[in-house]
């Protein structure tokens, strides 16, 4: 008679499985704040997204950095419009947006920096470093092999 497989329940995706992990909050709301970064001057127009910047998520928050206090009160007039703009953009409802006063990063500058435009690798960066990852691992099981025959020999 055949052996039955133990069933181990539903399929779960992959994302639940490491939402518990360390750092995963983390990225999960960088994930986000790029969303809204890439989505801020359609929600507020071109004139406020030169004067403000979505700077972090904090829990269910936005934290946008504004120029001055003048464009933080302004915006905090705006602020349901600014939500719902968002979340239409994102499909994320946020709880609110907390407006601080710091300057404001020259945009293209820092797309230039930490390249913000392309969060993503090109698929010939990822292929090259793939090879690169697999020769590396490949080296040290032969190191490890190489150790096991030799500790076999001794013994």
């Amino acid at each position: 008679m055949a052996k039955r497989r133990k069933r181990y329940g539903k399929p779960v995706a992959l994302g639940d499985i490491f939402a518990g992990q360390p750092g995963a909050k983390k990225g999960a709301s960088l994930v986000q704040l790029y969303k809204v970064q890439k989505a801020w001057t359609n929600a507020v127009g071109e004139a406020l997204a030169k004067r403000t910047f979505p700077k972090r998520v904090q829990g269910n928050k936005l934290i946008v950095a504004a120029e001055s206090p003048a464009w933080s009160h302004h915006l905090q007039l705006m602020k349901e419009h600014i939500l719902e703009a968002i979340r239409e953009s994102t499909g994320k409802e946020y709880e609110g947006i907390r407006f601080v006063t710091e300057p404001i990063p020259d945009l293209d500058e820092l797309r230039k920096k930490q390249k913000l435009s392309k969060p993503w690798k090109r698929k010939e960066e990822v292929h090259e470093d793939l090879s690169t990852l697999l020769k590396r691992v490949g080296k040290l099981r032969q190191e490890f092999e190489a150790e096991r025959t030799q500790k076999k020999k001794n013994t």
